[in-house]
């Protein structure tokens, strides 16, 4: 009787989600050949995605804020989703604000925000399409919160930073504007970070 040795073969599968079956064969000289029965499994790509890079959040005069981010690099693994989520504290707790599920979707605005305020801080997250792998949360981002005070005639005003430390890809200068008459803004000094103050002496 002759020996039938035990094969095997490895195959790398570059895919996101799917069924997939195999089956063997052999030839004989006689021209007949011999099929294996068919069988298979369900590959899933668990690869952790990356997260969105959060790059500004801008205060409107009526207290939305508009993020923009840029997207992580695509690797293909089927995108299922960005969340933003938010916080009134840096620790949190952290609630949902939006899920969005296109991925050339690079701004949001949370309406209703109120971030004239109080300073808001958001944080991100991708979600795959494949199996449902979620990113490590993005850089969080506070929201630009100034505060004004007078003392004897000049005007101290004070921000806190738009991420501790600054992002790397920011310009590291904070411009600082006046609107003085009612409706007229003009620039008038700028500062580079981490000094977040400046002075303006009024003439009354």
């Amino acid at each position: 009787m002759a020996n039938v040795n035990t094969t095997s073969w490895q195959e790398n599968l570059v895919l996101c989600i799917d069924s997939i079956n195999y089956r063997v064969s052999i030839g004989d000289n006689q021209g007949c050949t011999s099929l294996s029965n068919v069988d298979g499994e369900i590959f899933v790509d668990h690869t952790i995605p990356a997260p969105p890079s959060p790059r500004c959040a801008s205060v409107q005069t009526n207290g939305n804020v508009i993020l923009t981010w840029v997207a992580p690099v695509d690797t293909g693994m089927r995108f299922g989703n960005y969340t933003i989520y938010k916080s009134s504290s840096i620790n949190g707790p952290y609630v949902p604000v939006t899920t969005i599920s296109n991925y050339n979707t690079l701004t949001y605005t949370d309406a209703g925000a109120n971030a004239q305020a109080a300073s808001i801080f958001y944080f991100m997250t991708t979600q795959t399409d494949c199996g449902q792998e979620i990113s490590p949360g993005s850089d969080t981002l506070q929201t630009i919160k100034v505060d004004v005070f007078n003392n004897n005639g000049v005007a101290v005003i004070t921000w806190n930073p738009l991420h501790n430390p600054e992002l790397a890809t920011a310009t590291q200068n904070y411009a600082v504007y006046k609107e003085y008459p009612l409706g007229t803004w003009s620039v008038i000094g700028s500062t580079t970070a981490p000094v977040y103050q400046w002075f303006d002496t009024i003439n009354v």
